[in-house]
């Protein structure tokens, strides 16, 4: 206190002679006085003490009192940011200043997990336990988190836990270690060396390829049943004019999406609302890189053949075939039937589509190795509605010609987007 009093009255004392004196001497006296406040030596009593200048003619604050206010400023609002909580310790009361709002702080703690053992080697049961001790005492020093899993999605294997990696860019497993899974109260446990935005991965294609699928005309309540056997879940659309709904959704650990079975939506809708929900049934065109057991066909044949079994939707059942995934990129071979009648069905008939041409061959799904000799009487036929034409009874041929344009469209869309002939 008195050092900053000494200061003051020694600036106070002293006749300045013009401008250029104030501003020589003024800054010198500067840092002295900054440090004094500071460190809170100066009292408010000299803080706001006014120096006469002559050089001014009239009382102003030199640049002492302007450097004495802008410190007493910070300092209030270092302490405006502060509130007093009181803790009581060992039967005292103990006040302690803490931030009024959160404010960030900078974590990071190494880990490096323990290389695993070389084959052959041989440890003593000390050496593993000791081990074992250092590593959980170094696992200790991390940051444990538990999340509860959101009850929207639908889980199909342990989920990856990733940080932001704000200085690369990217999503990182980078310093998460530890990592647990209870499937039963869908909770995961990890520790974490740093903190940032933190996720959980997922492998989107966990679903494909599809183990059967089939598509035939719902006779009581109108419209199309499109039903998909994926890798876990089961999945039944029930498509009616231009609109879709989720009819059934089996094998799903959790309730998710199940609010939205049986409401109808746009196609895209329900493909968005499905997604999220973490059944991606519905493969881009570059999925095939990332799924194994698939079998890509030709693009530009594949959505031909799509809009042709979407026109004859209304009459035929259309299902999956286990000579269609080793036939190859030009050749689309699945089973077909009319479905007028439950009553009285008749047998699969076995059809394969290539870019050329469309035809019924003499093969069943119980034969030894598949056979592409054409049924004898058949002629040529440039595509699948060429073939129907020349071989659907009248009465098929009569729906056909009356079928919903809509209901045409909305089926190929989701023909297209889940792409039943190359991931089956």
């Amino acid at each position: 206190m008195g050092e900053g009093q000494r200061l003051a009255e020694l600036l106070t004392r002293s006749q300045l002679q013009n401008n250029d004196q104030a501003e020589e001497t003024c800054p010198r006296l500067q840092e002295s006085v900054c440090g004094v406040a500071e460190a809170a030596v100066v009292s408010a009593t000299v803080v706001h003490r006014l120096h006469k200048c002559e050089h001014a003619g009239q009382h102003s604050e030199c640049a002492m009192h302007r450097c004495l206010n802008a410190c007493t400023r910070k300092l209030r609002e270092q302490k405006k940011g502060l509130q007093q909580v009181t803790y009581t310790l060992k039967g005292q009361s103990v006040n302690m200043p803490l931030p009024a709002q959160l404010q960030p702080v900078d974590f990071w703690a190494r880990y490096q997990p323990p290389p695993p053992p070389e084959p052959g080697q041989k440890r003593l049961p000390e050496d593993i336990e000791a081990e074992l001790r250092k590593q959980e005492q170094e696992l200790n020093e991390l940051a444990l988190i538990s999340i509860e899993l959101p009850d929207n999605v639908l889980w199909f294997e342990p989920p990856t836990v990733v940080r932001w990696d704000g200085e690369k860019g990217f999503w990182s497993t980078e310093d998460c270690h530890d990592t647990k899974f209870n499937e039963d109260k869908q909770v995961i446990t990890f520790r974490l060396g740093r903190f940032g935005p933190i996720g959980l991965a997922a492998y989107r294609y966990f679903n494909l390829p599809y183990q059967s699928w089939e598509m035939k005309p719902d006779l009581k309540n109108g419209g199309i049943i499109l039903s998909i056997t994926a890798t876990v879940v089961i999945v039944e659309f029930h498509i009616k004019g231009d609109k879709v709904c989720l009819n059934a959704l089996q094998n799903g650990a959790t309730n998710a999406l199940q609010d939205i079975v049986g409401t109808y939506f746009k196609p895209y809708f329900l493909i968005k609302r499905m997604k999220r929900g973490g059944v991606d049934i519905f493969p881009p065109v570059d999925a095939f890189c990332y799924v194994e057991g698939s079998a890509p066909k030709h693009c530009v044949a594949e959505d031909h053949l799509y809009h042709c079994m979407a026109h004859a939707s209304s009459v035929y059942n259309f299902a999956w075939s286990r000579w269609n995934l080793l036939a190859g990129r030009r050749n689309m071979i699945l089973q077909m039937r009319e479905y007028l009648d439950r009553r009285r069905l008749a047998n699969h008939s076995t059809l394969h589509a290539t870019p050329l041409k469309a035809t019924l061959v003499d093969c069943t799904e119980f034969s030894q190795s598949f056979v592409s000799e054409v049924v004898p009487g058949l002629k040529f036929y440039a595509d699948l509605y060429h073939l129907l034409q020349h071989q659907a009874s009248p009465q098929a041929k009569k729906i056909m010609k009356d079928v919903s344009y809509s209901q045409v469209h909305t089926v190929h869309e989701m023909l297209q987007k889940t792409r039943v002939l190359s991931y089956s």
